[in-house]
């Protein structure tokens, strides 16, 4: 095992560092899918008394664009020891993938054939990477090898879910792109909604975050909650929580993108 850059099947087996095989998945955009423990824990204290003052219970909550989970467990972990019961539902645009694995070699795929992350000789590598002439080649022989055992049939086929373990079966987990139309099941179907570190004017252009946000607004069951909050390096969560397209309760320096709503 390679404790400092786990393979698909460590992270599969239960083996692997999740925090340093996440670091390591990219995705087409070249984010990586990880994220840091107890990153929004301020938020979801701010969150607390608003969302102890919904009502029926359970509470449908739902936590959009989650890379690997773990903001999500810490959040569905910190509800219930308030005595807060929910349901709690996890979405993201990248969650199931394929593992083409071959003896030495593996390549880790999305739905649409993107490389996310490969394995060589017992050693998980990012699909780019800066500075390392070599890189390209072990890239390279990677696919040539996997591509030749598959071509004579010695290469299998895994399902792989690229969500953290901690996400127990109480989370329902769901693959989501929030440009897209709102699934049916899903408008008006939300009491709370977070959307943390992705509407952000670094990330989207306007017309892409304004489309974002109507789609969540109208997943909103009403008088249900929109948290949108951003992490800064340095400075940590800036954020704000909304009803009815109101500003009720700011963190930090509060949402970036609050005139869009």
């Amino acid at each position: 095992m390679s404790k400092a850059q786990p393979t698909t099947q460590e992270f599969l087996h239960g083996t692997a560092d999740e925090k340093e095989f996440f670091a390591r998945v990219f995705l087409p955009n070249r984010t990586v899918k990880t994220t840091h423990a107890n990153r929004l824990d301020d938020v979801n204290a701010a969150a607390l008394p608003l969302i102890t003052a919904l009502s029926p219970r359970p509470l449908r909550i739902l936590d959009v664009a989650v890379s690997s989970g773990i903001s999500t467990a810490e959040w569905h972990q910190f509800l219930w020891s308030r005595g807060v019961a929910h349901k709690m539902t996890a979405t993201d645009l990248a969650i199931n993938a394929t593992l083409v694995n071959s003896k030495r070699f593996a390549l880790l795929r999305d739905t649409q054939g993107s490389l996310l992350h490969f394995d060589m000789f017992g050693v998980g590598w990012p699909p780019h990477q800066h500075g390392f002439h070599f890189h390209a080649l072990r890239h390279a022989l990677a696919v040539s090898a996997v591509g030749v055992s598959a071509l004579f049939g010695r290469a299998c086929l895994q399902k792989v879910h690229l969500i953290t373990n901690r996400l127990n079966g109480n989370i329902q987990v769901r693959e989501d792109d929030l440009t897209a139309a709102n699934p049916p099941d899903f408008v008006r179907a939300f009491d709370v909604i977070r959307a943390a570190n992705i509407l952000n004017l670094a990330y989207l252009p306007e017309s892409t975050l304004r489309l974002v946000i109507d789609n969540l607004k109208q997943r909103l069951a009403p008088s249900g909650l929109l948290i949108i909050c951003r992490t800064i390096k340095g400075e940590g969560n800036h954020g704000t929580i909304f009803k009815d397209s109101l500003p009720i309760t700011r963190i930090g320096k509060g949402s970036e993108v609050e005139h869009l709503i």
